[in-house]
């Protein structure tokens, strides 16, 4: 009798086991899933925008504040919606690294914004050489939208910024189980 409530308490406690497993990894899917659903999102914003500004974009007032126009707005609005949904994820995959070789080697791709840094420091945006962080500069990013339109499209369009987030996420969708070690 005694032996068989060992094998029937050890039956339970694998089955609470499998149970929670199986809610963690139910919840970090669902996350998982947001993060990369929202980046690819920014991302594409990001793409569409019309980097065609210029200096007329942006007025000075008589009291020297600056007012932006609403191309400009928008275009800057789209460039920190993605710089925000880049480090939302990059943080997401840095803190749940530990479940396994896949979710590891996506936290250090996505970090891994240094090699850039020259090129985006050009638009504003700055980036932490230890965690990969960006942040924007919105003065600096405004004068750079409006100063070179091929420059800033380049950097951060289709073929930038943005086309890069939306390759690290769509690569991260396609490679959605986590590897273990």
């Amino acid at each position: 009798a005694q032996e068989l409530r060992s094998i029937m308490d050890i039956a339970n406690q694998a089955r609470n086991l499998r149970k929670s497993y199986a809610e963690t990894s139910s919840k970090f899917y669902a996350e998982y899933d947001t993060n990369m659903k929202d980046l690819r999102s920014a991302a594409g914003k990001l793409s569409g925008t019309d980097f065609q500004l210029d200096k007329s974009d942006i007025k000075t007032n008589a009291d020297g504040s600056k007012t932006y126009s609403d191309r400009l707005k928008n275009a800057i609005s789209n460039v920190k919606d993605l710089v925000k949904e880049y480090n939302e994820t990059s943080d997401f995959l840095q803190s749940n690294k530990s479940l396994g070789k896949g979710v590891q080697q996506l936290s250090s791709d996505f970090s891994d914004t240094t090699y850039k840094a020259d090129s985006y420091a050009k638009m504003g945006i700055s980036v932490d050489a230890k965690t990969g962080k960006m942040k924007v500069n919105e003065d600096r990013l405004a004068r750079a939208l409006t100063s070179s339109p091929a420059q800033s499209e380049a950097i951060l369009g289709n073929g930038g910024l943005a086309g890069r987030a939306d390759r690290h996420a769509q690569y991260a969708q396609v490679t959605r189980t986590p590897r273990t070690t």
